[in-house]
């Protein structure tokens, strides 16, 4: 099934948020998130968010290189020509090496699954 261009926008931003109280895990103290969240509109309104989490004592990549690989994903999004959304999620896994997608799709009027994009990283987190 090849899919028209449906995306509107596609933007990223910083998303710092204190923690109520500090998250501790081995010798490492977390006293604020700085992930990264992204936001899809589709030509027909709907709109969805993402969040990259960002544990730098635990994964390699830091808010700045995630900030910047979620922008060239997002970049492809918006220029993206007609694919398949197996085409698509190869053009977005070559942005993001080695993560894996999950897909279905959602017709939000039908409340019935349409698409949906889910990545992970192999070592576990999201």
């Amino acid at each position: 099934m090849v899919f028209p261009k449906m995306t509107r926008r596609a933007e990223n931003r910083p998303l710092n948020v204190p923690l109520i109280a500090p998250f501790i895990i081995a010798s490492s103290r977390l006293e604020m998130v700085e992930n990264v969240a992204i936001r899809i509109e589709l030509s027909n309104g709907s709109v969805g968010w993402g969040e990259a989490p960002i544990l730098s004592f635990v994964i390699a990549e830091d808010q700045k290189t995630a900030m910047a690989k979620a922008s060239e994903a997002c970049a492809f999004l918006r220029r993206c020509p007609l694919l398949t959304l197996g085409s698509m999620l190869e053009e977005i896994a070559a942005i993001l090496p080695g993560h894996e997608f999950a897909t279905h799709v959602t017709d939000l009027y039908r409340k019935e699954t349409l698409v949906c994009i889910t990545v992970s990283c192999e070592n576990g987190t999201h």
